[in-house]
């Protein structure tokens, strides 16, 4: 029996400089805690009205989105000591 192919999913070095350059640039951690800011403040007002249909499927990618920050703060938090 032969092994199924293995499909190992690469970062791109494009992808690669992209995160690295947006990292940079943008302090992880503030990102992170404006983008939940603005979260609970879209849903504040779309509780008023009813969520969208797509709410399920966004509220879980949005997570991991902070997920992906989180990571990424405690990873790149000496690139931006010398800016506060």
């Amino acid at each position: 029996m032969s092994a199924a192919p293995h499909n190992k999913k690469k970062l791109t070095p494009e992808l690669k400089h992209a995160l690295r350059q947006f990292f940079e640039t943008h302090d992880a951690e503030r990102v992170n805690s404006n983008l939940r800011r603005m979260l609970l403040s879209s849903l504040e007002n779309e509780l008023h009205v009813g969520v969208p249909f797509y709410f399920d499927e966004w509220l879980w990618q949005v997570n991991d989105l902070f997920e992906l920050l989180d990571t990424a703060a405690k990873e790149t938090k000496s690139w931006h000591q010398q800016d506060v």
